[in-house]
């Protein structure tokens, strides 16, 4: 297991996103704290636009089985239920790290576990049209 913890962003971990490939995600930013684990890992990281690292675990397996969602916990290992995570809160993410190859290209994939929120930023509401 990977553990990681930093600020998150775009945290689909309470439902699944299902615009693109049906899954949860969360991406973690790298900065000075983790940026060595990160590294040594040789998970891929992005420019998005920060530098961040993505963890996902599909909404159902290569058998086509809907798979549990993570683990999403509060600061005192107790079941979330403060509804979505939003932006530049600090996690710990827990992952399966696993070797992938595809048509000539390989990599180090990283199958989300589970979430722990230790400081949550609310997800801000959509304003109402007036």
């Amino acid at each position: 297991m990977f553990e990681v913890t930093g600020k998150c962003s775009y945290a689909n971990v309470i439902q699944p996103n299902f615009k693109f490939e049906p899954c949860w995600s969360i991406e973690i930013a790298v900065d000075d704290s983790n940026k060595k684990l990160i590294k040594e890992s040789k998970l891929k990281t992005h420019h998005r636009p920060d530098e961040a690292v993505r963890f996902r675990k599909r909404f159902k397996n290569f058998n086509g089985k809907i798979q549990d969602p993570p683990l999403v916990l509060d600061d005192r290992g107790k079941s979330w239920k403060k509804g979505l995570i939003g932006n530049g809160s600090l996690v710990t993410v827990i992952a399966d790290l696993y070797e992938w190859k595809y048509r000539n290209k390989k990599g180090i994939g990283a199958d989300l576990y589970s979430v722990q929120i230790l400081n949550h930023i609310p997800y801000p509401k959509e304003k109402e049209d007036v």
